[in-house]
């Protein structure tokens, strides 16, 4: 069981489940203070069950994928891993692999426009593996654009009709235009420059591609912490009567330590790295970058409502416990 654990690097599963709060949280309080009884409707509605079922399982059909066509490199590169060292078959990970894509697109299925969206999470994800994945950069390109489409996914939790309100700037019929949800684009942005650090693992590279990678994970920190700027919730708060300011000052604290603990976990990584030029150590960021990929989530929700920031960082433990059980490597 725990080489089934390990082959479909069970963690990660935690980093879903942050993707879709943090994209919800950065959506719904875009424009002001969330509607309880509309979020009970959609919930009872099971539209976000569906999403979420979906969403899981296209994260576990995709890990199941990348090991098997990486197979045979694995044999030399990580030969302890379950499928090149024999404890679980080829055969009965492709079965596992088809039946996991098969629900994640019958899943997706039941909510409007998510059969087209789950099948270009798909696309990107084959094309990554299939063909993308040895390509320097783009590899890394195409990863990230994976997991900003399946960002992109996570807002039909929210109803098909807010989606296209987010994905749109204005009407397109009076002249607006497509954008890509804030969130979606910080998350890209993480994720290029994680998948960048990891091709490190396995090609010769070059000290100025870490400190490049590293440079593009201190702009994205930047940006989702500017956020904070244009906050709508902050001079609400402050003008809360005697309370207000001691709680808006602490909430912008915590949206702040948010910032320092993502920085605390994936700093001495990376720069241990870039000192030692070692395959090892790249891997070593890399694990870090994935669960401090969580709290990214965490800040970009905090910038948007504090509360639901913290509540998001409380995944960042579990998922570090998770890593351990189940270790890949």
């Amino acid at each position: 069981m725990r080489d089934w654990l390990r082959l479909l690097r069970i963690s990660g599963l935690v980093t879903i489940l942050s993707n879709l709060a943090a994209a919800g949280t950065s959506a719904l309080y875009a424009d002001g203070a969330l509607d309880p009884a509309w979020l009970a409707q959609r919930l009872l509605s099971g539209e976000p069950w569906w999403i979420l079922l979906s969403s899981c399982c296209l994260y576990l059909s995709g890990m199941i994928w990348n090991d098997i066509v990486d197979a045979g490199r694995d044999r030399e590169l990580h030969p302890e891993r379950p499928l090149p060292s024999g404890r679980i078959g080829l055969a009965p990970a492709a079965v596992v692999g088809t039946l996991l894509t098969a629900a994640a697109l019958a899943c997706a299925a039941q909510v409007r426009f998510g059969l087209p969206l789950a099948g270009l999470v798909l696309a990107l994800s084959f094309f990554y593996n299939l063909v993308a994945k040895p390509v320097p950069i783009l590899g890394s390109v195409t990863m990230a654009a994976v997991r900003g489409a399946h960002a992109v996914f996570a807002l039909l939790a929210l109803g098909p009709d807010l989606l296209a309100v987010t994905v749109t700037s204005g009407s397109l019929s009076a002249g607006g235009h497509w954008r890509i949800p804030p969130h979606a684009l910080l998350l890209a942005g993480w994720i290029f420059a994680v998948t960048w650090i990891s091709e490190m693992e396995s090609r010769s590279a070059q000290r100025w591609e870490l400190l490049a990678a590293g440079g593009v994970l201190a702009v994205v920190v930047t940006l989702a912490l500017a956020r904070l700027a244009t906050a709508s919730w902050i001079p609400r708060l402050w003008l809360e009567g005697d309370f207000g300011p001691p709680l808006a000052v602490l909430a912008v604290v915590t949206v702040v330590g948010l910032a320092a603990a993502l920085a605390a976990a994936v700093l001495p990584a990376w720069a241990t790295a870039v000192a030692s030029g070692q395959r090892a150590d790249a891997g070593r960021t890399v694990g870090a970058g994935l669960g401090g990929m969580i709290l990214l989530d965490a800040l970009i929700a905090g910038a948007a409502q504090p509360l639901i920031g913290a509540l998001i960082a409380i995944l960042y433990p579990i998922h570090r416990i998770m890593a351990r059980l189940a270790r890949m490597d």
